[in-house]
């Protein structure tokens, strides 16, 4: 859901929507995402949530593959 809504704004999410927990908190991350990056959050966000890396690196690339259509 992450990548398809920096998807949606075309990586200019409104501000405030995509944040990180840093310490001591909450920091916004919205700005200006590249779609390169969009996608390398979402390989790396299938890995840490327990999918192996095989089949995170098949996702990223279809996304880089064919994810320029919807950017």
């Amino acid at each position: 859901l992450v990548h398809d809504w920096i998807y949606v704004h075309k990586g200019r999410p409104p501000q405030g929507s995509v944040q990180q927990i840093m310490n001591p908190g909450w920091t916004d991350i919205s700005g200006k995402w590249s779609r390169k990056d969009c996608d390398k959050l979402f390989r790396r966000m299938m890995i840490e949530s327990g999918m192996d890396k095989k089949h995170a690196e098949m996702a990223y690339l279809a996304v880089r593959l064919g994810g320029g259509y919807y950017w």
